[in-house]
């Protein structure tokens, strides 16, 4: 009885085991970026005591009830941030652990970065850039990755074009019509990487 006790408890175990490596990995990927960064630019990281009390930005779902007339405080949208990297972070264990289909590294990279994106406070249009290593490492046909990037491009005129419009009301985007295409682009966002997600990771266990 205790042997099949023993065993019953090995999978459990391997489980945990793999998410601890996994949240570790992780926090040594972003000590090794973080790192040299702060070494060679020391006040690159200084804006993160700014940010506390920074509005909602460009790109993000955050900015849509600012433009539709009822802007979140600055301590609510920073706190929907860090509870989004919290929850992150959380689901990047629970996907790790669970047993059945184990998700590759790509995997858990798309999830977690699906979460911490819909939650963030900006979302520039060069942010478009963390999806890349992502869509490059995953066998997504074609079509999706030309989707999204079509996605990606109307965004980026409409950004600009809602810029001007603070100038020119006559020849930008009205706020009302830049809020839904930030919607449209966070739909997009998260398609793509619920998509990459999705795909067969490591090999069962």
């Amino acid at each position: 009885a205790r042997r099949r006790a023993a065993l019953e408890g090995t999978p459990a175990r391997a489980g945990l085991l793999r998410a601890g490596q996994v949240v570790v990995g992780a926090v040594l990927a972003a000590l090794a970026v973080v790192v040299p960064l702060q070494l060679v630019e020391p006040r690159s990281l200084t804006g993160a005591v700014d940010w506390w009390g920074q509005e909602a930005g460009y790109g993000a779902l955050q900015m849509v009830p600012r433009l539709f007339g009822t802007p979140l405080l600055p301590v609510t949208s920073t706190l929907v941030a860090v509870a989004g990297w919290l929850v992150a972070l959380g689901a990047g264990a629970w996907l790790a652990a669970r047993p059945g289909r184990r998700p590759g590294v790509v995997q858990l990279a798309a999830a977690m970065t699906g979460v911490v994106a819909l939650t963030a406070p900006s979302l520039s249009v060069q942010s478009g850039l963390w999806l890349l290593p992502l869509l490059a490492l995953s066998s997504r046909p074609w079509w999706e990755h030309l989707l999204w990037a079509s996605v990606e491009t109307v965004h980026f005129l409409a950004t600009w074009l809602h810029i001007a419009f603070a100038s020119d009301p006559g020849r930008g985007l009205p706020p009302e019509t830049y809020g839904l295409l930030i919607v449209l682009r966070a739909a997009a966002w998260a398609w793509i990487l619920w998509r990459v997600a999705e795909e067969p990771g490591a090999d069962p266990a």
